[in-house]
């Protein structure tokens, strides 16, 4: 974990130097993920994912303003296409890694599912299902989803994302207790996560109450930069070791079949984006990061660096997980037998 950390901030450091988007995150996923596959003894520094994505959670928290909120009035409308989003990107999935990759359905049903890494493979094993392929995809999904998406809107839009994802001011220059607001925050919404099990907590619990008392006006708590980077990188060391000890054709043949589902999500992600911008107030590419199944953290990140309403991003990413995990299972149990004689 030491190894992975240290090459992933030289990663995130010669990104920044390089002018690459998201250069801390971007950097240091790619250092680690070229260190794993290079057989390098590194790992996912999981202790300290959960803090970082609380940190996370304060810092899109305090993004959330009263002018965010004022534009907030498509929601309702763009949540109910979350479940039409779900189905028709599951059911390009299925099609694809039953037809393309010949992946048996039972397998082939929860790669196809855009929910979150943790989740899905959870589902499957439960159920018997093997996970190793499993997991490998859908790892590849949200690694593929956050490396591409930033390179692409920064060609496409001409912003830069390499100066825009900050916190406050610098850590030397902020204030005793407002740093102490910021880990208070951040710890309430840790153990609360850990209490409540709700799915993506121990980002969006912090988040909530950083919101909930910055428009209040009961505090201004704020991330310091370094923190920020810092978080950044972590997320980013915890996504590249997770190739740590795969076979290379494992991930070849990973590779190659997310990048043919990844293809066809993304175009329904597209038509999504593009409907919701011709009906509401919602912008095509508020829509492509809010809908995109990336994971919450980094899309959350994205979002974040293009300047785009975070909490619109964040509540839609939210439903879409919510409705993976409420409808994913029940919907296999009644597809049960069919998906297992194919």
């Amino acid at each position: 974990m030491i190894l992975g950390l240290i090459l992933a901030a030289v990663g995130g450091w010669l990104a920044s130097l390089a002018g690459i988007p998201l250069p801390w995150m971007l950097g240091a996923i790619g250092a680690t993920l070229a260190a794993a596959l290079a057989r390098l003894p590194v790992a996912a520094p999981r202790p300290l994912t959960s803090p970082m994505r609380a940190v996370l959670g304060v810092l899109l928290g305090a993004s959330i303003t009263p002018d965010l909120l004022a534009q907030l009035s498509a929601l309702g409308f763009s949540l109910l296409a979350v479940p039409l989003y779900v189905a028709c990107t599951a059911g390009v999935g299925l099609f694809y890694f039953t037809t393309i990759a010949k992946m048996k359905r039972p397998e082939a049903f929860f790669a196809a599912l855009p929910g979150g890494l943790y989740t899905m493979v959870t589902f499957a094993e439960d159920l018997g299902i093997s996970i190793r392929r499993l997991g490998l995809i859908h790892t590849m999904r949200v690694t593929l989803i956050v490396l591409v998406l930033p390179f692409l809107i920064e060609g496409l839009l001409g912003q830069d994302l390499a100066r825009t994802v900050t916190g406050g001011s610098s850590l030397l220059d902020m204030a005793l207790p407002t740093l102490a607001v910021m880990a208070a925050i951040a710890a309430i919404g840790w153990w609360l996560s850990e209490k409540t099990k709700v799915p993506g907590g121990i980002m969006i619990i912090p988040m909530l109450i950083t919101a909930v008392l910055q428009l209040g006006g009961l505090t201004t708590a704020s991330v310091p930069n370094e923190l920020v980077v810092i978080a950044q990188v972590v997320l980013g060391a915890a996504i590249g070791g997770r190739f740590s000890g795969l076979e290379l054709r494992e991930i070849a043949n990973a590779l190659f079949h997310s990048c043919g589902y990844i293809t066809l999500a993304l175009t329904v992600t597209s038509l999504t984006a593009v409907i919701l911008a011709n009906l509401t107030p919602v912008t095509l590419w508020a829509g492509i990061i809010a809908f995109a199944p990336g994971g919450l953290a980094e899309m959350s990140l994205v979002a974040l660096g293009l300047g785009l309403n975070v909490g619109f991003v964040v509540t839609i990413h939210i439903s879409r997980i919510l409705v993976v995990v409420l409808t994913g299972p029940l919907v296999y149990r009644l597809l049960e037998r069919k998906l297992q004689e194919g």
